[in-house]
């Protein structure tokens, strides 16, 4: 019986330490593709989830991800791009800047109505 405990106490303790193994830490810096400033407060995504991370300042950030996922990556003012996580532990990621023109605009007003006497 202990050794059947014994066996299924590693069995465990192996399956965790695989499916840790396979969570890679990501690190990167996002950039302007036009003068190759770093993006701050750039939205960094797995995709298909609600985790996630924004830029510093200089446009860098780190986020610990599953191989083989997708990091979306979002900033106000530029394209969103969808990039797969490899092998490799470093990213280097640029937007293009994405401009265009308002469709409508809504115009809504609060306040009290004037009464009219």
């Amino acid at each position: 019986m202990r050794q059947k405990l014994l066996g299924l106490f590693l069995m465990t303790v192996l399956q965790v330490t695989v499916a840790y193994a396979q969570n890679k830490q990501v690190k990167g810096k996002v950039t302007d593709a036009n003068d190759g400033t770093g993006i701050p407060g750039t939205s960094v995504i797995i995709k298909g989830t609600n985790t996630g991370t924004q830029t510093d300042a200089n446009g860098n950030f780190t986020l610990t991800v599953p191989e083989g996922k997708e990091l979306i990556f979002r900033s106000i003012g530029f394209g969103e791009k969808t990039v797969k996580v490899g092998p490799g532990g470093t990213l280097s990621i640029s937007l293009n800047s994405q401009t265009g023109d308002l469709n409508e605009v809504v115009v809504v007003a609060f306040g009290k109505a004037k009464k009219n006497r």
